[in-house]
């Protein structure tokens, strides 16, 4: 049995069913610590749902989301897993247009979650 802990999907353009399937994933994995997901199109609902998966999973450590389009909406949704997620030390964001409102609802949960180091 080969059991991994790193999966890279960067540039596979995954589409936001792709996240919802990642999500539930990682509600129940508790072998992966790093995924790739960047430069994709997971947009705000394939993050919205892998956030769900997220915010149960204590396991990840690196998730890389940049270039996936997420927006306002999807930055908020991060910013209500970072409240609550135990496990993710690194998380990737760059080229989301993720706006103001969403870089101070992530600012807030990282004040809570003090988790994070990027």
């Amino acid at each position: 049995i080969i059991i991994t802990e790193y999966l890279d999907f960067s540039d596979f353009l995954l589409r936001a069913n792709a996240g919802r399937i990642i999500g539930e994933v990682l509600k129940t994995n508790r072998t992966f610590k790093k995924i790739e997901l960047q430069y994709n199109r997971i947009k705000v609902e394939g993050a919205e749902a892998l956030c769900e998966g997220l915010k149960i999973n204590e396991t990840l450590e690196n998730l890389n989301l940049e270039g996936n389009n997420l927006r306002e909406n999807g930055g908020r949704a991060i910013g209500e897993m970072l409240k609550v997620n135990k496990g993710l030390l690194v998380l990737s964001l760059n080229y989301n247009q993720l706006g103001n409102g969403s870089a101070t609802h992530i600012a807030e949960a990282l004040k809570v979650n003090k988790n994070s180091q990027n």
